[in-house]
């Protein structure tokens, strides 16, 4: 639930059977408190909850970009801490991220749409870019995109999986391999797995300065790039 201190009142939502049957019917991947129920996504909630203590509690006045916004747990998450303009890329838009939004009354603005499609004149305070790298083609370039979408003096956030060891390697993935589920079809294949080296490596080569990383989550990391 929200901070009233910091996003403003917490709506309070009162589901219909119908809304009841709704959400039990669609497939979830993430977490979601709606009225009475939580929504049993298929990842792991422990996961869900780190990567969020990584997110700033107040968000007050910043503008907030979430790129694979999926069921749209973070950017709901961004509006109760208090951002004041979030938006969301996703190339499909999920029914579940459609009806969590209406249930939500939410004022987040959802895009069907590619990341390297999108632009942004002034950019945003944070962005968050959260277990999609390996989903993309061409990784280098989606960083590349993500330094060009954050803001002066904003901050990125980075999460997804990672190749052990210490080298400066990232490896390409065969095609029947899957780094997450997905429960939709047609599946999201999976390109690309560095080890940390090489993913700070990349984020620090596109611009970023001040790469931290703020978790290790199993196999995965979430790391944090400041942008000048």
């Amino acid at each position: 639930m929200g901070d009233p201190s910091i996003g403003g009142p917490v709506k309070h939502i009162t589901l219909t059977p119908e809304d009841h049957n709704e959400i039990r019917r669609l497939e979830w991947c993430h977490h979601i408190q709606l009225g009475d129920i939580l929504t049993q996504g298929e990842w792991d909630k422990s996961h869900q909850d780190i990567i969020a203590s990584c997110i700033p509690n107040d968000l007050r006045g910043k503008t907030v970009l979430d790129i694979g916004f999926n069921d749209g747990y973070y950017s709901f998450l961004a509006e109760e801490r208090g951002a004041k303009n979030i938006t969301g890329l996703e190339i499909h838009y999920r029914d579940t991220a459609k009806l969590a939004h209406r249930l939500k009354q939410s004022r987040v603005e959802f895009y069907e749409q590619d990341m390297f499609e999108f632009r942004s004149d002034e950019g945003y305070d944070v962005v968050l870019y959260l277990g999609v790298y390996y989903h993309v083609v061409n990784i280098l370039e989606s960083f590349q995109q993500v330094y060009a979408l954050t803001a002066p003096g904003g901050e990125a956030y980075i999460e997804g999986s990672l190749l052990f060891g210490r080298w400066n390697r990232i490896m390409k993935l065969p095609p029947w391999m899957r780094l997450a589920k997905e429960p939709k079809a047609p599946p999201n294949l999976n390109f690309w797995i560095p080890t940390l080296t090489a993913l700070k490596k990349m984020i620090g080569f596109v611009g970023f300065e001040d790469v931290e990383v703020l978790s290790f989550i199993g196999s995965r990391v979430v790391v944090r790039g400041r942008k000048r």
